[in-house]
């Protein structure tokens, strides 16, 4: 998958200035996904996927100090059937990369805050499946 955006203000003018033709706050550039689904066994399925995420400002004021970086995330799925029983894993973030999604938000004393990304998460569970 892939995903591509141009967004950016007209005409956006302000009290704190003119953000005229900036870039849209919070709209990366692009995404894109690759995944890849394998069953090498009639019952089993892995799906590992790397998701990758542009850079963005996230003002309108484009500012460098509130530049979200692009940051890429590995995930993997594995799903083994077994008529109605079935048992699965996912994991997402696997490296447990640092990201941030958010750096906008004024602290108390003025400065600048930045909201993480979700840390590594392991799923796992068993399935009954009744007719």
């Amino acid at each position: 998958g892939l995903g591509v955006t141009r967004g950016r203000f007209v005409k956006f003018v302000s009290t704190a200035g003119d953000y005229s033709g900036n870039p849209l706050p919070k709209a990366p550039a692009y995404s894109a996904s690759l995944a890849l689904e394998w069953s090498p066994l009639g019952n089993l399925l892995i799906r590992p996927e790397v998701q990758r995420t542009g850079s963005t400002p996230a003002q309108a004021d484009n500012k460098p100090g509130h530049q979200i970086p692009a940051y890429t995330l590995l995930n993997l799925s594995l799903r083994w059937q077994q008529g109605g029983v079935g048992l699965f894993f996912n994991g997402s973030n696997l490296t447990d990369r640092n990201y941030r999604q958010d750096a906008n938000t004024p602290g108390l004393g003025g400065s600048d805050v930045a909201a993480l990304g979700y840390g590594r998460s392991l799923m796992g569970g068993l399935e009954f499946q009744f007719k």
